[in-house]
């Protein structure tokens, strides 16, 4: 997953200190953008033309004429899905910016070590709040991010999942997992089959496919999933 991170400051020093100390921490493990803001105005300007798109925002408190404050609260009052760390040159400010659920807070004095420290806390917590699903592999335990199945499948005594990248195999029945997913948008087709229900390009009587993947679908399971099908597709705006 691409992370795209803003770096908002008006000393173009700084900007170019917190983005070698994103990538020097980040290097290897992630696919990151970052997108540099020389001010308020022009971050506001790029999210009121639909042109932000950061996950993560390292905005500079004081700043002429647009402050950091200004621009949280901006972030905030339209809702946007950006996680923010202020940069200041004083505590003074740390109290408000709880208010605009700052991720945290740094000094610049101390950019160089606690910019990696906050985008690698930062990453884990992503991380941890993905959903995930333990199951042990070949003898080994893993937490598998329930986004990236596509469906499930059933075998002997193993399950399969078919993953956007992978599938792991292990053991356990479908009725172990059924509730769990059911409840993040899959749909069982069949004894041995259940599988995301937004991935559905189309039906028959005896398949479902999901793109150039064709999976069974039984008489049993057939009315539901033509159902969810056919709903989806209107949402979709295909009908």
């Amino acid at each position: 997953n691409m992370l795209n991170i803003g770096i908002c400051d008006d000393n173009q020093q700084d900007i170019n200190l917190i983005a070698d100390e994103i990538t020097k921490s980040l290097f290897a493990d992630e696919d990151i953008r970052i997108f540099r803001y020389s001010s308020g105005e022009k971050l506001l300007a790029d999210i009121k033309e639909d042109k932000f798109c950061c996950n993560l925002l390292y905005l500079d408190i004081y700043m002429e004429p647009i402050d950091g404050m200004a621009v949280a609260d901006y972030i905030r009052n339209n809702k946007l899905d950006v996680d923010i760390i202020f940069v200041t040159n004083s505590t003074e400010h740390v109290y408000k910016g709880y208010l605009y659920k700052a991720f945290s807070y740094i000094l610049k004095n101390n950019l160089m070590e606690d910019v990696g420290i906050e985008t690698k806390r930062y990453l884990q917590e992503i991380q941890d709040s993905e959903e995930c699903i333990n199951v042990t592999s070949d003898n080994v335990a893993r937490k598998l991010p329930i986004s990236q199945i596509i469906y499930v499948e059933s075998s002997g005594r193993k399950l399969t999942l078919h993953m956007t990248n992978e599938d792991v195999s292990f053991y356990a029945k479908m009725a172990d997992i059924e509730p769990v997913l059911t409840e993040r948008g899959f749909i069982r087709t069949h004894q041995s089959y259940m599988i995301r229900t937004k991935k559905i390009t189309g039906m028959t009587k005896e398949t479902v496919s999901m793109g150039d993947i064709d999976i069974p679908i039984s008489r049993r399971y057939y009315n539901e999933v033509r159902d969810t099908f056919n709903k989806t597709s209107v949402e979709r705006g295909e009908k």
